[in-house]
């Protein structure tokens, strides 16, 4: 039935923390399984109010456990991306009072702010990441700052490019590199960037 569906998918988020905490309880020190708890809070976080703090501490261990891989403190600042884009959306509700909309543009700007230490922090450790000067770019761009947006997108799809004859490069980065572009009004960028996207995969849609 309907009822049952619903509450089915009501219990998931629960059952997911649980599983999570399970598989970090059995390998506390194991950087892969912290790495997949945390992800498995991070999907969690419009449902769940506990999911930020339990993904933050997950990450916070496996940084801790490896602290010269540049992944996790990539994936740590992604996640506070995803935390911003959450209070961006809370804060454009038309339903929602003056005052909570300012809590939410509050909430929405520390979350950059934290997304930002932790990807300066990947890029320190490993400089040509291109996925990590990507959400940069969309972090300048939310905070205004075109001309440093378009420099961090500049980085992403040249470090991206030299990656092609390797075969290795991230079609998927071009096109999102593309919609940045398109978005900041650069349309020839926007073009070559979609262009390298076709290229590597034709069918990409």
């Amino acid at each position: 039935t309907q009822e049952d569906a619903t509450s089915a998918l009501q219990t998931l988020p629960s059952q997911a923390v649980a599983a999570a905490n399970n598989a970090v309880v059995l390998s506390p020190k194991d950087v892969r399984t912290l790495l997949n708890a945390a992800g498995t809070y991070q999907s969690l976080l419009p449902f769940t109010a506990d999911a930020l703090k339990l993904a933050a501490d997950a990450y916070a261990k496996a940084i801790a456990l490896d602290p010269t891989n540049p992944q996790v403190r990539f994936d740590l600042g992604r996640m506070y991306v995803d935390e911003a884009v959450l209070h961006k959306q809370r804060a454009g509700n038309e339903k929602a009072s003056e005052e909570t909309k300012a809590k939410e543009k509050e909430a929405m700007k520390k979350a950059l702010e934290n997304a930002e230490k932790y990807l300066k922090e990947a890029l320190d450790l490993k400089p040509d990441f291109a996925p990590a000067h990507f959400h940069l770019a969309t972090i300048r761009a939310e905070q205004g700052n075109k001309e440093e947006a378009l420099k961090e997108l500049d980085t992403a799809a040249v470090l991206n490019a030299r990656l092609a004859p390797l075969r290795s490069a991230d079609e998927s980065l071009f096109y999102l590199t593309g919609l940045a572009y398109a978005s900041l009004d650069e349309k020839d960028r926007a073009s070559s960037a979609f262009k390298a996207a076709f290229t590597l995969r034709p069918n990409y849609a």
